[in-house]
């Protein structure tokens, strides 16, 4: 069973599955936040610059494209290093389903 937003946006996943996602990468990624920018479309979320981040969020952006295809994403890296930055954003109802679905903003 999909999970469906009002807004018609919708994750591939079972419940199952977003249960086991909630519970890994998506809590260990909430964790680590430093700072939440709200953008027109989605959300730019800080995180640290370690390179165990960047690979982290290579395997979070790679996972959410197989379910969450209508979401867009970037990883950019400031320059000198300091902040790592992961851009989530995508149609009209995106904000509510990071928030919602994906909860990593309050």
């Amino acid at each position: 069973m999909n999970k469906q937003q009002s807004s018609g946006l919708s994750c591939n996943l079972s419940e199952p599955e977003l249960t086991a996602r909630r519970l890994t990468i998506l809590k260990e990624i909430r964790g680590a936040i430093q700072e939440t920018l709200e953008l027109p479309d989605g959300f730019a979320l800080r995180l640290p610059a370690a390179e165990e981040w960047k690979a982290r969020l290579g395997e979070f952006v790679a996972f959410e494209r197989q379910c969450c295809g209508f979401l867009s994403f970037e990883i950019r890296q400031e320059s000198g290093g300091e902040s790592l930055w992961l851009y989530v954003s995508g149609p009209e109802g995106t904000k509510e389903f990071v928030h919602t679905e994906l909860m990593l903003v309050e």
